[in-house]
């Protein structure tokens, strides 16, 4: 049997992402004047460390749900200096269930179901005033 930590670790790599990354949040705002256009404004990163910490304290069979607040970073190209400031927090929630599946009444395999769900966001308003600083067509 795979420990489900290696199979987390081999789906992040395969999918181009650093060891060590993590699921990838991006926080997108729609903006109506002078243009109609969606704008990334902040980021932030749930660590597969936490997933897979979260994934050995669970005992069999058992629903594990938790809540974690991640910051969010400002995704500004022209202002270096507030790109490792946080601009808020992301609620996620993630809910681990594992149970054993069978075939024909013979156990096949053992299938893991990890669900994310963003629960709510705040401190936006930081990202929206850092983002209306450096684009003079935006007001805040």
């Amino acid at each position: 049997e795979v420990p489900v930590q290696r199979l987390l670790l081999s789906a992040f790599s395969a999918q181009g992402l650093v060891p060590g990354g993590g699921v990838q949040f991006e926080i997108w705002c729609r903006y109506y004047y002078p243009n109609v256009r969606d704008q990334v404004v902040a980021k932030g990163t749930l660590p597969l460390s936490r997933i897979c910490a979260m994934v050995t304290m669970q005992h069999r069979e058992d629903v594990g749900i938790q809540t974690f607040n991640l910051p969010l970073t400002p995704r500004l190209e022209n202002r270096k200096e507030l790109r490792n400031q946080s601009s808020g927090l992301l609620d996620v929630g993630l809910r681990y269930r594992r149970t054993p599946r069978t075939a024909e009444g013979v156990l096949a395999a053992r299938a893991v179901s990890i669900s994310v769900q963003v629960i709510r966001a705040c401190g936006l308003q930081a990202a929206a005033k850092a983002l209306a600083e450096q684009e003079p067509a935006l007001q805040f």
